[in-house]
């Protein structure tokens, strides 16, 4: 499976940094994918989702798109899922240093290297996976 990712840089002070739109193997593609920064600053990847109410009536967001293979014991996200996230947080930082230097046109290689490794400690913690390895826009994932 290869997928792209389509992404949206959003200015202003909001928590929501970015839409993206993921598209899989040039034949679909599911928008409503964000870029949200924590309280704390760490960044992470929001699933497309819709409000509703939970039992006490409460305001609650349901996903709506959710990855089903298989997960590793006491990990949240399933192989693909943890692939998509990091592409799109990859791209968003590239997008993000493009659109903050004033390029009009897609980030390059080096730019996303450059980005994601001044923005490691944003990424939950992990290692930046553009700093270890060119970033592309299109990954292919076995699942």
């Amino acid at each position: 499976m290869e997928f792209k990712t389509r992404i949206s840089v959003l200015q202003g002070s909001g928590n929501v940094k970015a839409m993206v739109s993921l598209i899989v193997d040039d034949t679909l593609e599911v928008g409503g994918f964000k870029v949200v920064e924590s309280k704390s600053g760490e960044l992470f990847v929001a699933p497309p989702s819709t409000k509703g109410k939970d039992k006490e009536g409460n305001d609650k967001y349901y996903d709506q798109v959710r990855f089903i293979d298989e997960r590793e014991e006491g990990e949240r996200d399933s192989a693909c899922g943890r692939a998509v996230k990091e592409q799109i947080l990859q791209d968003y930082l590239a997008a993000a240093n493009a659109s903050s230097k004033g390029k009009a046109t897609p980030a390059r290689t080096d730019d996303r290297n450059r980005a994601a490794a001044n923005a490691q400690s944003k990424l939950n913690g992990r290692p930046a996976a553009a700093a270890a390895k060119p970033a592309a826009k299109t990954r292919s994932v076995d699942w």
